[in-house]
C-alpha cells in the first residue's frame, strides 16, 4: 500500500515528504513469554499495551507518563521487547488503530505499537501531530476481519512533510495552542451534556415520586421518603410476574443462531432492546428448563456487575441470562412508567447491592421494591409529560452532538493544514484560530 493511498492529502504539502523511517528509527514491541513465570516477577519496566490507549482516545494527552502493566528486566532481556528512550513517539496499529503519543519515560511496548525514535532532523512533537493528522486515514485502511491492523510493511511506507527543524517547532507550538482552544470548547460541551443528563434524571425522579405536586405523604422507604398524596405504593411482586433465565452451554452450536434474542446485562442501556449480539434456538429452550421466552414490553433489570440497576424493555421475543431479572404481565402499572422509575433511582438501587468486586442485587430484592404511582390514567398523563420533556432534551443533545462533531472536524483540519503548510504559522497564533 502506498503512502498516497493512506493519506492522499499529503499531496497538498508545501514541503517535500519523506518516509518517517528516513528521519526516525522505526521499531515495534513484544510480549515476553507468559509461559515463563520468572519473566513476570519483579516487574519494573513500564510497558505500553492496548490497555493504555484509553488515555489517548480524545487526543488531549500528548505524553504517556504511566502504564497499566510492567515487565521485568529478565523478560525484557529474553524477548524481542525493547526499552525505548523517553521522547520516542508511538502509534497503536492493532485493534485500536491510529492513536499516538510520546513516551514520558523509558518504556517498552507490545507488538501492537510502532515506535519512532526521532533523529536530528525531526521534532517529536511535530511527528506526533503529523501522525494524528493521518489517524482517520489509518483507521480507514486498516485490514483484518476480527482485529483491524496496520501491518509493518505499510508502517514503513508512512510519509510526512519535512520542513526545517525550526519550522517544525513553530508548527508544533501553533498546533498546541490551536487544539488547546478547541479542546476547551469540547470540554465545555461535554459539561453541557452532563448537565442535560442530570436535568433529565431529576425530572424523572420528580415525575415518578411526586408528579410535580407539593402535596406529599410518607412512603416509609428511607431512600425514597416522599410521594404524592393520593398515590399508591405498589410492591413489585404483587403487580408484576417475575422471572430470570440461564446461559446455554456455549460448546453446543445447536443452541445458538436461532429465532430468539438472548439478552445479557451488556444489552441493558436504559433503553428499548431492539437487537442482541446472540440468539438462541428452540433446541436450547427444550434442553434448558430455566431458559424462557419473554414477550415484548417485558422489563429487564441487571442484577450483577457494573451494570447493576440498568434496565431495558424488550422490543421482540427474547430470552435472558441468569444475571437478569424480568418483570412482565403488569397489573395496575405501565411498564414504561416503571422503566422511568428504575432509571431515576439507579444510584439508590446500586447502593443496595452487596458484594465487593462483583456487586449484585437479588431477584427477591427487586420483587420487594415499592414504587409510588397514581392510577393508570394518571400514569398516562405523566408519561405524556415525560415524553415531551425527553424529546426536548433529545433536541438539545442533538445540537450538542453536532457541535462536538464540528469541533472534532475543526481540530483535525487545523492539524492537517498546519503540518502541510496550508496555514502560515509564522503569522498566526494557535489561540486566535
Amino acid at each position: 500500500m502506498t503512502s498516497a493511498s493512506i493519506a492522499p492529502w499529503l499531496s497538498t504539502s508545501r514541503w517535500p515528504t519523506v518516509p518517517i523511517r528516513y528521519v526516525a528509527k522505526l521499531g515495534t514491541g513484544h510480549t515476553p513469554s507468559r509461559n515463563v513465570p520468572e519473566y513476570w516477577e519483579n516487574c519494573t519496566v513500564p510497558w505500553v499495551t492496548l490497555a493504555d490507549v484509553w488515555q489517548l482516545r480524545d487526543g488531549t494527552v500528548d505524553v504517556i507518563k504511566d502504564t497499566k502493566e510492567k515487565i521485568s528486566q529478565l523478560g525484557l532481556a529474553n524477548s524481542s521487547a525493547v526499552k525505548y528512550p523517553a521522547g520516542t513517539v508511538i502509534l497503536s496499529r492493532t485493534a485500536s488503530v491510529g492513536f499516538s503519543a510520546i513516551l514520558g519515560a523509558d518504556m517498552a511496548t507490545t507488538q501492537d505499537f510502532a515506535t519512532w525514535t526521532c533523529g536530528p532532523r525531526l521534532d517529536r512533537r511535530y511527528l506526533l501531530h503529523a501522525l494524528r493528522a493521518m489517524a482517520s486515514d489509518l483507521k480507514r485502511v486498516a485490514a483484518g476481519s476480527t482485529h483491524k491492523t496496520i501491518y509493518m510493511p505499510d508502517i514503513e511506507q508512512l510519509r510526512i512533510p519535512l520542513p526545517s527543524l525550526d519550522e517544525q517547532r513553530r508548527i508544533a507550538d501553533f498546533v498546541d495552542g490551536a487544539t488547546k482552544a478547541v479542546d476547551s470548547l469540547v470540554a465545555a460541551t461535554g459539561r453541557q451534556f452532563a448537565l442535560l443528563d442530570a436535568k433529565l434524571l431529576e425530572f424523572l425522579r420528580v415525575m415518578t415520586t411526586s408528579g410535580g405536586t407539593t402535596e406529599l405523604s410518607s412512603t416509609g422507604v428511607p431512600w425514597m421518603p416522599k410521594m404524592a398524596s393520593g398515590w399508591t405504593l405498589h410492591k413489585l411482586s404483587r403487580i408484576f410476574a417475575t422471572g430470570s433465565g440461564t446461559t446455554p452451554r456455549s460448546d453446543n452450536p445447536a443452541y445458538f443462531d436461532g429465532p430468539y434474542g438472548w439478552v445479557n446485562t451488556a444489552d441493558l442501556r436504559d433503553s428499548v432492546i431492539f437487537r442482541t449480539g446472540r440468539t438462541v434456538t428452540t433446541e436450547a429452550l427444550r434442553v434448558h428448563s430455566a431458559l424462557k421466552v419473554y414477550r415484548p414490553e417485558a422489563l429487564i433489570v441487571a442484577m450483577y456487575g457494573a451494570t447493576v440497576g440498568r434496565v431495558g424493555v424488550l422490543d421482540s421475543d427474547a430470552c435472558v441470562n441468569q444475571a437478569c431479572c424480568v418483570l412482565y404481565r403488569p397489573t395496575g402499572m405501565r411498564v414504561k412508567y416503571l422503566f422511568h422509575w428504575f432509571v431515576a433511582h439507579r444510584s439508590e438501587i446500586m447502593s443496595l447491592a452487596s458484594g465487593g468486586g462483583q456487586p449484585n442485587i437479588s431477584q427477591e430484592l427487586v420483587r420487594s421494591f415499592r414504587v409510588p404511582a397514581p392510577d393508570l390514567a394518571g400514569q398516562d398523563c405523566l408519561l405524556a409529560d415525560i415524553d415531551r420533556y425527553t424529546e426536548r432534551i433529545g433536541v438539545e443533545r442533538a445540537h450538542l452532538a453536532a457541535r462536538m462533531k464540528l469541533l472534532g472536524e475543526r481540530r483535525q483540519a487545523l492539524i492537517t493544514a498546519a503540518v502541510t503548510g496550508q496555514i502560515d504559522v509564522s503569522t498566526a497564533r494557535g489561540i486566535e484560530v
